[in-house]
C-alpha cells in the first residue's frame, strides 16, 4: 500500500501523531505533500516529502481572452464562529468582485468542493450582485476540465480553498491566499510565498487595497521548484514497480 499528495492535520494533538505514526508503519511508502507534517514523520524510514501532485497538471490552452478574475469561494460560516470574521469575509469579497466588475472585467465565481458548501458560498455573492451578466460560476462536479480552464485564463486569483491557490500560483498567476487552516500556511511557507494573504481571523482588518495588491503589482511566486520536483510523489511507488518489473523479468528467463 502507498499514501501519495497528502498532508496531516490541522491536528495539534501529540496522541494523534502517534497514531498516524503507527499507522503508516502499515504502508510501503507514504509521501507527504508539506514539510510541516513530513517534519513530525520523518523518523520513519518510509516517509518522505514532495510537492503537491497538482503541480505535474499540464496548464491548458486557452485562447487569449483578455483580463478575468477566478475567486474561489467556500461557505465560511463551516471555518468559523465569529460572525465578524464571516461579514468580513463576504463583504471583502463583494468589494473585489464589484471593483472588477466597474472595470468591465468577468469575474468567476468557483466551486471546488460541493458537499463542504462552496456552493451556498458562491450564492451569498450572486445574491449581492442580482443579474450580473459579466458574473459567471464555474462548479467542480467530477470533471477537473472546466476548472483548470478556468484559473488558466484567469489574471488574478482569490484562492479560498487550498487547491485554487495551488493551480493559479502553478499556472504562474498573481494570487490572493485566504488561509483557513495549516494546510495551507503550510504550503506557502514551503514555497516562501513572496505576496501578500490573510489568514480568517485577520479579514476584519484586511482593506480591498490588501487584497488586490499581489495583483495591482503583480507578484507571482516562483515555482519551478515545485514543478521539476512534484514527480517525486511517485518515487517509492516507480521504486516498487521497478522490483517487481525486475522480479518478472528474472522469473521469465
Amino acid at each position: 500500500h502507498f499514501i501519495i499528495g497528502a498532508n496531516l492535520g490541522p491536528v495539534y494533538s501529540e496522541d494523534y501523531w502517534e497514531q498516524m505514526a503507527e499507522k503508516f508503519r502499515e504502508y510501503r511508502h507514504v509521501c507527504l505533500r508539506d514539510y510541516a507534517s513530513y517534519c513530525k514523520m520523518r523518523a520513519a524510514p518510509n516517509v518522505q516529502y514532495a510537492p503537491d501532485v497538482l503541480y505535474l497538471l499540464p496548464e491548458p490552452p486557452v485562447p487569449a481572452a483578455g483580463e478575468r478574475v477566478v475567486l474561489s469561494i467556500m461557505d465560511i460560516c463551516r471555518y468559523t464562529d465569529s460572525e465578524a470574521v464571516v461579514r468580513a469575509y463576504y463583504d471583502l469579497l463583494t468589494q473585489a468582485t464589484a471593483h472588477f466588475l466597474r472595470r468591465e472585467i468577468p469575474v468567476t465565481l468557483m466551486s471546488f468542493c460541493q458537499w463542504q458548501g462552496d456552493e451556498a458560498g458562491i450564492g451569498v455573492l450572486l445574491r449581492r450582485f442580482p443579474g450580473e451578466t459579466k458574473l459567471s460560476t464555474c462548479c467542480y462536479r467530477g470533471d477537473p476540465t472546466p476548472v483548470l480552464k478556468a484559473i488558466a485564463q484567469s489574471s488574478f486569483v482569490i484562492g479560498s480553498r487550498f487547491h485554487s491557490t495551488i493551480l493559479g500560483i502553478s499556472f504562474g498567476k498573481p494570487v490572493f491566499p485566504i488561509v483557513y487552516n495549516s494546510k495551507t500556511s503550510h504550503y506557502l511557507a514551503d514555497l516562501s510565498f513572496p505576496g501578500k494573504s490573510a489568514v480568517l481571523e485577520e479579514l476584519p482588518s484586511v482593506t480591498l487595497e490588501d487584497l488586490l495588491f499581489n495583483y495591482e503589482h503583480h507578484i507571482v511566486a516562483d515555482c519551478a521548484d515545485h514543478r521539476r520536483y512534484a514527480v517525486n510523489q511517485f518515487s517509492g511507488l516507480e521504486c516498487y514497480l521497478n522490483e517487481k518489473e525486475s522480479a518478472f523479468e528474472s522469473s521469465t528467463v
